[in-house]
């Protein structure tokens, strides 16, 4: 039962940010930059363990992984200007983020 209520109010509150978004792009961005998900992940994670220290390594695994993610951003605003192609925007920044996922992780371990 709580997973289902994790798992409504989560999508719940994605599914609104993409409605804003429609009447308003810079009003979705805002919902979205905040770090819903994060906030939602580590709300249900103390919820379920009640371990402030599990929280807390999360937390800073958040935040030490947020660099590497900002590269979606940067390469698809680019590429939608450049080739002005959705799909292929998306999926080249899709790969990019992986590998600076990668990129990351291997210099920071």
């Amino acid at each position: 039962m709580r997973f289902l209520v994790k798992l409504i109010v989560s999508a719940f509150l994605i599914a609104l940010a993409s409605e804003f978004a429609k009447k308003s792009p810079k009003m979705g961005g805002l919902i979205i930059s905040l770090p819903l998900t994060s906030i939602l992940a580590i709300f249900w994670l103390y919820l379920d363990t009640n371990n402030e220290e599990i929280v807390f390594n999360f937390s800073k695994s958040i935040l030490i992984f947020l660099i590497p993610s900002l590269a979606f951003f940067v390469v698809i605003m680019i590429l939608l200007k450049v080739l002005s192609n959705f799909y292929l925007s998306f999926i080249v920044a899709t790969i990019s983020t992986i590998f600076a996922y990668y990129l990351y992780y291997a210099i920071i371990d």
